[in-house]
């Protein structure tokens, strides 16, 4: 997007009830996606796509309790809604929970443009820890990741490949769909209240409570940052980036809030004073329209006019010395944010072949001096840094074969070095850590059947056949609760149809077991319920039938023998 030339409110409606916009309930001709309530049934919306030309097309139903925050999406009829301690998945027509065994607080949560993943931060009940949770809308959770500081917004990319967590120190993480992290950004003096992300993850964009507004770039080094007057508590951000959206709750106006566009640079293109108090944001991914909700159910979608004929970075690359200033990022250990001046000082100007020539110099000078810091970290066997060297090498120069192979033979080294750290975890009898290292080591070389792949399953296998030998002496010991747990173990980690027969088998058993202490207790109406659980599972349980039929038949007796003794008391 080029410097703003203007924003033209295209049109307005009430909906009264209708949930805040989620992020990416804006396509690129302007259809908006919105959860309007039904007016003669409670708690019952549909999900609807309003046109520019007015018209409306109803794509789903759903009902819910009340929740602090709904997501949908212009792409897709999924939609996700978070209450204090419940996330809803709507989905294929069904609803379903995530996370539904949990006893947690939910923080935050949002949904890919595509409405496939789902990412959610929570705390326990005490909030004394937070995590991350990357799963998929049907309900699967892919991973978890414990946080180090208290979580206070997220964010993913709109393909869904990356997930962003804001925390209440300042600090933003980006992690991938395998649970690696691709940069930590680390500042202080104010919490994270917004986030959003482009099209793939390569920029986030963060707002504070004291009012910066910055975004990050691929290599995790800070863009541009513009301090907006009050607490910015929504984002939103187009696909590549280039244009921001912010609503600010201003100190002087804390009934209302303001609207800002920021372009690439940083630069606020246009504001507005909404008056109202306003709730939701939204923008399309080519960055052309713009639709902002209010509380009182007033949503308006607005056009967003480029000026004819800027060029993105001109406001802010100043007549400096790109040279000086990339050598000053070089000497304070940004090689990334030294690359990044070089290459925009190129794009700004590239008619100017003396200046570019210097430029493309001083851009080689950098870049072997990083293969050889990087190879010198390899010989020191440093393969961490030296991969974070040779892979932002490799993204400003793809052709270069020298840094792949490099590159290549680095990861490998790594992922032998993160093997081996499991295995000492492992014969310390530490199987979560030997676990974590052995899928960093995947992380790290993910292409092919690597060593690390055979050691997970090699370390699964044990793990299941240690907890199959537990649950059979717990079996033989009459310990049926325990014994399908120690099964429930192996089953997660090495899946097969004979342990899920057998869990099946113990299930049945341990119900009916349940079911006879009742009955023997004369607790029938519970007796009854588990007989009936057990037939449900095993329908040929002839044992669980025959004493089915006594209960009801004693529970009823109980019933009428009750009944009876009242009418005497009567008489």
């Amino acid at each position: 997007m080029a410097t703003i030339r203007t924003v033209n409110l295209l049109w307005e409606r009430k909906y009264r009830g209708a949930y805040p916009l989620a992020r990416y309930a804006l396509d690129n001709v302007g259809t908006l996606t919105l959860a309007v309530p039904r007016p003669l049934e409670a708690r019952t919306f549909d999900l609807s796509r309003l046109q520019l030309d007015g018209g409306i097309e109803n794509r789903s139903s759903f009902s819910v309790e009340t929740l602090i925050k709904l997501e949908a999406s212009a792409q897709a009829d999924s939609v996700i809604g978070i209450t204090a301690d419940d996330l809803y998945l709507f989905h294929a027509g069904g609803k379903s929970r995530f996370l539904p065994d949990r006893r947690i607080n939910y923080v935050d949560a949002a949904l890919s443009a595509d409405g496939r993943f789902v990412a959610t931060a929570f705390s326990d009940m005490a909030g004394a820890s937070y995590a991350l949770a990357f799963g998929e809308i049907s309900g699967h959770v892919t991973w978890l990741r414990e946080l180090a500081a208290p979580a206070t917004a997220v964010a993913m990319a709109r393909d869904g490949a990356r997930a962003a967590v804001g925390m209440e120190s300042g600090a933003v993480w980006l992690l991938d769909a395998s649970r690696r992290e691709v940069w930590e950004f680390d500042q202080e003096g104010a919490a994270v209240r917004a986030l959003a992300c482009s099209e793939e993850g390569l920029h986030v964009v963060y707002g504070l409570e004291d009012g910066r507004v910055g975004l990050i770039a691929g290599d995790g080094s800070r863009k541009w940052e513009t301090r907006l007057p009050g607490e910015v508590f929504a984002l939103a951000l187009s696909s590549d980036g280039s244009l921001c959206a912010a609503l600010c709750r201003r100190p002087d106006a804390p009934a209302g809030a303001h609207i800002y566009c920021l372009d690439a640079t940083g630069t606020v293109g246009w504001e507005f004073d909404a008056e109202k108090r306003l709730l939701g944001l939204a923008v399309s991914p080519d960055g052309r329209y713009m639709a902002v909700g209010a509380r009182d159910g007033t949503t308006s979608v607005y056009e967003v006019v480029a000026a004819e004929g800027s060029a993105d970075g001109k406001e802010r690359r100043s007549a400096g010395d790109p040279v000086a200033e990339a050598a000053a990022l070089r000497s304070a250990g940004d090689f990334g944010g030294a690359l990044q001046v070089l290459r925009e000082a190129l794009e700004f100007d590239p008619a100017d072949c003396v200046g570019c020539d210097r430029l493309l110099t001083a851009r080689a000078t950098y870049l072997q001096e990083g293969f050889d810091e990087a190879r010198q970290r390899m010989e020191q066997g440093e393969f961490a840094p030296a991969i974070a060297l040779l892979a932002a090498l490799l993204t400003e120069d793809p052709l270069h074969t020298e840094v792949a192979v490099a590159l290549r033979d680095a990861r490998t080294r790594r992922s032998a070095e993160l093997i081996a750290e499991a295995h000492s975890h492992s014969a310390a009898g530490d199987v979560g850590n030997a676990e974590m290292k052995l899928r960093e080591a995947i992380a790290v070389a993910p292409v092919g059947p690597t060593p690390a792949r055979n050691e997970l399953a090699a370390l699964f296998t044990r793990f299941a056949e240690a907890a199959d030998a537990e649950a059979d002496r717990l079996l033989a010991q009459g310990d049926l609760h325990a014994g399908i747990a120690a099964l429930e173990r192996a089953q997660a980690v090495a899946a097969s149809r004979t342990r899920a027969q057998t869990i099946g088998r113990v299930q049945t058993a341990l119900e009916f077991t349940i079911g006879m202490a009742a009955y023997n207790e004369k607790r029938y109406s519970e007796a009854v319920f588990q007989f009936k659980k057990v037939l449900a599972r095993d329908p040929g349980h002839a044992e669980a039938r025959r004493y089915l039929n006594f209960a009801q038949k004693f529970a009823q007796d109980a019933t009428t023998e009750s009944l009876t003794d009242r009418f005497s008391r009567l008489e």
